[in-house]
């Protein structure tokens, strides 16, 4: 089974719109990545 929030989404009719942007995201998953998500922020609100 896949685990992907946008295919349960469009599996109930709903529509997705998709846009490029200059900006790089990042997925949270783990404490970890939630950890490096907190210290990329802090040095981008400094």
């Amino acid at each position: 089974m896949e685990s992907l929030e946008q295919l349960r989404v469009l599996e109930n009719g709903f529509r997705i719109r998709v846009l490029t942007t200059q900006y790089d995201g990042f997925g949270i998953d783990t404490l970890a990545d939630l950890e490096r998500a907190r210290l990329t922020l802090d040095k981008k609100i400094m």
